[in-house]
């Protein structure tokens, strides 16, 4: 089990620390109890990031090794597997950094995509381990893939290279293709599709931004309306500040759509348009967009619109966003 939960992690020993692991000669070493205190759980992690688990019986201080046995299925067993995966994982999330490839950038970019978009790698293919895809969460387009091939095959550089390709508008693949770096996408439709080397020669911030262009590419996007009460936050004070405000989550909000604000009375308008740049768990993080005359969409103006009392997060109906796009 813990072979599996750790394959191609790097360990962060000093997040282990943190953690509440105890260093004990070479080794890192970390306990808590588990099946309501009926069992102690050790996790041992070595300098060389190996992973060991020891449970025992908190009764009889005697090592239980059920849970090692795959013909065992019982219950309870299974309820002991959990419990030692659920804490592996916890200290997998909060102290190690999974690398999917051989280059470090090629790493650090799928850990921005993930803290970004919260979509993991996936590999469809067992024939290329190497070839890792990303798709849309709306629509489950992809926007990326990363692959291991010849450099030969972009007639690059001799020997293996780690590959991203983007989707992008044709004119934009036309654009970059004349630039040190970026080459006619491999094993895709060179018109849309750009190949991208990571080997350093671009930076980070250029690429990440290429996948953010990807994402929009292939995203659909919707169009929400939330409420606001001036009572309780002056926005207009908010938006003199900063652009950028955390707002509660529209449930199925995804990256690129647009959020429009509806401000109650004295107002009763709509006042504000943003866009949804980051999502958390509950929250999503907007941008302020647009801000518009307080006389122009007021209730009663949009009444014809389909515009109705807006008291919760809602979708907007196409009239409306037709009109608010004027």
């Amino acid at each position: 089990m813990p072979e599996e939960i750790f394959k191609n992690c790097q360990i962060d020993f000093s997040k282990l620390i943190t953690y509440g692991f105890q260093k004990e000669e070479n080794n890192y070493v970390y306990q808590t109890t588990i099946i309501n205190d009926t069992f102690s759980l050790k996790v041992i992690i070595t300098e060389l990031q190996k992973v060991t688990v020891e449970v025992y019986d908190l009764m009889t201080n005697f090592p239980y090794t059920n849970y090692r046995v795959e013909k065992e299925t019982g219950s309870f067993v299974t309820k002991v597997r959990e419990e030692i995966k659920e804490t592996l994982l916890d200290i997998k999330e909060k102290c190690a950094t999974t690398n999917y490839f051989e280059t470090a950038q090629a790493n650090r970019i799928i850990k921005q995509i993930i803290d970004k978009y919260h979509s993991y790698p996936d590999f469809p293919w067992p024939k290329y381990p190497h070839y890792a895809v990303f798709r849309n969460p709306q629509n489950k387009k992809w926007y990326g893939v990363i692959m291991k091939i010849k450099g030969e095959k972009l007639k690059a550089k001799e020997g293996e290279v780690e590959i991203l390709n983007v989707k992008l508008a044709p004119e934009k693949v036309t654009q970059y293709l004349s630039y040190q770096g970026f080459y006619p996408a491999y094993h895709m439709n060179k018109k849309n599709w750009l190949s991208i080397i990571l080997d350093e020669t671009i930076s980070d911030e250029l690429i990440l931004s290429l996948i953010t262009e990807s994402f929009e590419f292939t995203s659909t996007t919707t169009a929400w309306l939330v409420p606001a009460n001036p009572k309780y936050y002056d926005l207009q004070k908010h938006f003199k500040k900063t652009p950028i405000i955390t707002w509660k989550k529209a449930k199925e909000a995804t990256l690129g759509d647009k959020i429009y604000i509806y401000m109650a009375k004295p107002y009763s308008a709509i006042l504000y348009q943003c866009e949804v740049i980051k999502l958390k768990e509950d929250e999503m993080e907007l941008k302020l967009i647009k801000e518009y005359d307080p006389k122009k969409y007021t209730l009663e103006n949009m009444k014809e619109f389909g515009l109705k009392p807006v008291r919760s997060i809602r979708k907007m109906n196409e009239k409306l966003c037709q009109k608010l796009a004027e």
